[in-house]
């Protein structure tokens, strides 16, 4: 269909007969070889650009992106559709095969371009074709592909490194503590004397920051954020917000503050002062959604966070909904989609400029799925899965193509929640899935047992123990076709792995010679291949010793649910 469109407008066609690449474009594009890459280089222009290209399909599975959620990987060309900007997901993809293994790395530099991507399989020609859309430009721009090969880490590496996508600020130490977080514990229905006993408790198990969400806020007295805009405290619930940090953060947490600065409800007071600045209505939301490019809007959110962090002395923000801005553009708008980007870009620039020059340049700022652009990269600490509660496959999924995208930031998995009736070996296994992530939670921890949070305190432990690799690792042995069924994360002769899938033989990398081993699937029996033997401790869910042994080449470890193995390899 695609292919067919661009042949109707009588597009010039180039091919690269080395790689059967072939190009469409109304414009003077330049295919410039390499080795083992090519770039389409795209001139500037005071109008919208378009190239298609057409790569042999091969044994391809799936197309990887970020933030793709459940839909189709490999969809057909007339399905496939994508926004990208410089806030709105990323400009990377990679065609990949059924081990997982890079066929063609596709990427726009420079990374934070904004891009209209239609994309997928088509019937016609049997072929994976993309039609690149870009907005007027003073520059060039390329269209880069990468035929290197190599696991699907690799190839998103050089991606990034052939755009040159960069990060500068500093993350702040917060970002690495994991998290106890109110919202899916308390949603609106929270208070001072509750938050403080919570905090209390999360400190005792080992978390490290509360993330105290919405309902702090006047008027966060529904699921809804008609009441949005103030941004000053319920003072029923909190009569002095700032205390009640003082006190959290006296236990040794840090304490980051929920705000969605681009949301505007007409029960706040600023209604009347910046609702001609809010035109577009969301009624899934109940309000109304500041537009960015309006100066008063920005220098209005600048000054309310700087403002919350003042006032109260929180540690951090969570600075939410800033993709609902991308409602003042239409599907496929790429120009308005880039202006809208370029000013949340330099709206959350000043952000962080005005809380380095208060002297909080350690301060955390969270952002999440969907609005993970590489443009973003230098203003925020923390990139976190979108909400999927007690959907623990989508947090696996998330977290891992968030650690593949290597945007700079630390990622969070979203909150974790589950069925308190659950044995916590069960448990134990589900919280695996954050494994590769800072894991948030959201439970009632006082509503639990002793025996309850003994076990989540030796699961944060036992990451704990574990974190530089997961969150720094080289990760390898990734399949996302199939919803990642296991993972591994190296560095030097160390690894850490999880298997997800009963089926799965993990193959422990030829250079590892210390390596754990997370059962996160429901069956006692993990299948391991070693290029070398060597000794094996099995621990359960709460690290308690179950067996010691040798071991060697292809052999079945009994590892209890939610346990995990330790090996030292000859």
């Amino acid at each position: 269909m695609i292919r067919e469109e661009a042949e109707a407008a009588g597009r010039t066609s180039l091919r690269h007969t080395g790689q059967g690449i072939r190009f469409y474009s109304d414009d003077e594009i330049e295919v410039v070889e390499g080795p083992k890459s090519l770039r389409c280089v795209v001139p500037a222009k005071a109008g919208v650009s378009r190239v298609f290209a057409e790569v042999p399909m091969g044994d391809s599975a799936s197309f990887w992106r970020p933030s793709s959620g459940y839909e189709l990987r490999m969809p057909p060309d007339w399905s496939g559709r994508s926004d990208v900007s410089g806030i709105l997901r990323a400009p990377f993809g990679v065609l990949h095969d059924h081990d997982g293994i890079s066929t063609v790395g596709i990427g726009v530099q420079p990374a934070e371009a904004a891009v209209s991507l239609r994309y997928g399989v088509s019937e016609e020609s049997m072929t994976f074709v993309v039609e690149f859309t870009l907005p007027a430009s003073e520059v060039e721009r390329s269209l880069v592909f990468d035929v290197r090969g190599g696991d699907l880490f690799q190839a998103v590496a050089r991606l990034r490194e052939a755009t040159r996508s960069r990060r500068a600020h500093a993350i702040s130490p917060w970002a690495a503590e994991p998290v106890y977080s109110t919202w899916y514990a308390f949603h609106e229905a929270m208070d001072d004397a509750s938050i403080v006993d919570e905090g209390r408790l999360a400190r005792e198990l080992g978390f490290g920051t509360l993330f105290l969400d919405y309902g702090w806020q006047r008027f966060g007295d529904s699921r809804y954020f008609d009441g949005c805009g103030d941004w000053v405290p319920d003072t029923v619930k909190f009569p002095d917000l700032a205390a009640t940090v003082r006190t959290l953060q006296s236990t040794g947490l840090g304490v980051v503050l929920w705000v969605a600065p681009l949301l505007i409800g007409a029960r706040s007071e600023l209604f009347n002062r910046l609702g001609a600045d809010a035109t577009v209505y969301n009624p899934n939301l109940r309000a109304h959604v500041l537009d960015p490019r309006r100066v008063e809007v920005r220098e209005h959110v600048v000054e309310t966070c700087l403002r919350l962090v003042q006032e109260f002395g929180v540690d951090g923000l969570k600075i939410d909904f800033i993709d609902a801005a991308s409602a003042y553009a239409l599907a496929g708008d790429v120009e308005t989609h880039d202006a809208i980007a370029e000013a949340l870009v330099d709206m959350l620039a000043a952000v962080r400029a005005g809380l380095d020059d208060l002297g909080h340049p350690e301060l955390l700022i969270e952002y999440r799925e969907p609005y993970i652009g590489l443009a973003l990269a230098g203003s925020g600490d923390v990139i976190r899965a979108e909400d999927c509660p007690g959907d623990f496959i989508a947090n696996r999924r998330s977290t891992l193509d968030l650690r593949v995208l290597g945007t700079g930031q630390l990622v969070h998995s979203d909150m974790m929640m589950w069925d308190p009736a659950l044995p916590m070996a069960t448990v134990s296994a589900l919280l695996s899935n954050a494994t590769f992530s800072v894991p948030q939670l959201s439970m009632r921890l006082g509503s639990m047992s002793e025996d309850q949070r003994s076990a989540i305190a030796s699961w944060l432990s036992a990451w704990r123990a574990t974190s530089r690799l997961a969150l720094h690792g080289r990760l390898t042995q990734l399949r996302p076709h199939l919803h990642y069924p296991s993972a591994t994360a190296i560095d030097g002769d160390e690894a850490l792995s999880v298997v997800w899938s009963a089926d799965t033989v993990l193959a422990v990398p030829l250079e590892v010679r210390h390596a754990t081993v997370v059962n996160g699937t429901r069956s006692t029996r993990v299948g391991v291949q070693l290029a070398r033997g060597g000794t094996v401790l099995t621990v359960d869910h709460r690290g308690a010793e179950v067996l010691a042994g040798s071991v060697a080449g292809r052999c079945f470890i009994e590892i209890p649910v939610g346990g995990r193995a330790h090996f030292t390899l000859d």
